[in-house]
């Protein structure tokens, strides 16, 4: 088995509220026939007048046989201030690619809490379509064309808000060589409600890398938009930036 270790030593956070949009797209490049397994944990500790804890799990395991692709995706966060919980959330996707040459077929299945954005319970579950407009396996950009439905459960004090929609998804990816050891990623997330063109999600994800053997150095930020959050104390944006170390085995 390959394994690649990721440990975030450093966390600088100026979340607003949970992400709710998972990216598979960290382990893509290093998957071939053997199995991946990819881990990360990091954290933030503050005590004196504001007490903060702040700690998030990921993992992502990868296995290619043939021309056909399983990712299985979690991620842990939990934040709290003054032993006030802000967020307990956790989420887990799996998803399969039928690979054409570069391009491939896709279908995915993910399920989370998010207590942050009051989300008791969100399901997706969808398909499409992945093609490579340049590029090889180094040096790319993909799009992908696709659809899928959200199931989502919001509690609102005693009560309880069903959304039930379905979305057209449109993303783009790229990686990009920019020296023998800086890499660019790059992850765009765009999800339209079907029935309703101003009910929008944008997700956007880059990341910078800085290679030193079996080290790695990068930094990466993550923004997410919604133009019509479904509670009014919900922000329409969120974002959070991180950097760390990345040890490979």
């Amino acid at each position: 088995m390959r394994q690649v270790i990721i440990i975030l030593i450093f966390l600088n956070s100026i979340l607003i509220h949970g992400q709710t949009i998972l990216n598979s797209e960290r382990i893509l490049s290093k998957i071939d026939s053997s199995m991946v397994f990819v881990t990360s944990l990091d954290g933030d500790f503050s005590k004196g007048n504001i007490n903060i804890v702040n700690t998030t799990f990921s993992s992502q395991i990868g296995k290619k046989i043939e021309n056909k692709l399983i990712r299985f995706i979690y991620n842990y966060t939990y934040t709290s201030e003054n032993k006030e919980i802000l967020s307990d959330d956790s989420s887990g996707q799996i998803r399969y690619n039928y690979l054409i040459n570069d391009d491939s077929y896709f279908l995915f299945f993910q399920a989370q809490n998010v207590k942050s954005l009051n989300i008791n319970k969100r399901i997706l579950f969808g398909g499409g379509y992945r093609k490579r407009l340049i590029g090889n396996l180094q040096n790319y950009t993909d799009i992908s064309l696709g659809i899928f439905k959200e199931n989502e459960n919001y509690n609102i004090e005693s009560d309880k808000l069903k959304i039930r929609n379905f979305r057209y998804s449109f993303s783009i990816f790229s990686k990009y060589k920019l020296s023998e050891k800086i890499l660019l990623n790059n992850t765009l997330y765009y999800q339209l409600n079907t029935k309703n063109k101003k009910d929008f999600r944008i997700f956007i994800e880059p990341r910078l890398s800085f290679s030193f053997e079996k080290l790695n150095f990068f930094i990466t930020t993550r923004n997410r938009f919604h133009s019509t959050p479904y509670l009014i104390d919900l922000k329409y944006n969120d974002n959070n930036t991180s950097f760390g170390f990345e040890y490979i085995l």
